[in-house]
């Protein structure tokens, strides 16, 4: 058991390294789509433009982000269930160890216990650790940046009139 707890952490690290690239690049273009993608959609909205237009274009827009929320959503569900087996596990083994009277199981069980502390069994990008508080943070991060840029568009808009005022 100890050997394909290994291989698996081993695994784990090596997903780690080779798809880090590609999940942070993932992320991020998520990210920005879904940013700028509800900011171009608001400016219309503001302009008056989006209420001129059809049903395909609603339903296209709400597929969009529905496709890029459950990309996210997707991604970090797998790694946060990776993560909360590994913890799992840790706990069964102390389950076990302490229901057990066999001195010498109960040595293999504390170095097996050992070796599940020292493994790090958390999917990271490049340092950025892919768990629940990602996507958190993430929908937060989404609402700050709209916000601000619809305050910059606000002040735009403000600053239009007063010189035209002029």
């Amino acid at each position: 058991m100890k050997k394909q707890h290994l291989m698996i952490s081993d695994t784990v690290q090596m997903l780690n390294i080779i798809f880090s690239l590609h999940l942070l690049a993932t992320i991020a273009l998520s990210f920005k789509q879904i940013i700028f993608y509800l900011y171009f959609n608001i400016i219309q909205w503001q302009n008056g433009i989006s209420l001129n237009r059809d049903r395909i274009y609603n339903i296209y827009f709400i597929s969009f982000l529905i496709y890029y929320f459950i990309k996210l959503i997707l991604i970090v569900w797998a790694c946060e269930t990776g993560k909360n087996e590994a913890t799992k596990t840790g706990t069964t083994i102390h389950d076990v160890l302490n229901s057990i009277s066999d001195v010498q199981v109960k040595d293999e069980l504390n170095l097996f216990s050992l070796q599940i502390l020292h493994c790090n069994n958390t999917f990271s990008a490049k340092g950025l650790t892919i768990d629940a508080t990602l996507l958190t943070t993430m929908v937060s991060s989404v609402s700050t940046y709209i916000l601000i840029l619809i305050q910059f568009l606000i002040i735009t808009h403000s600053c239009d009139s007063k010189t035209k005022a002029i």
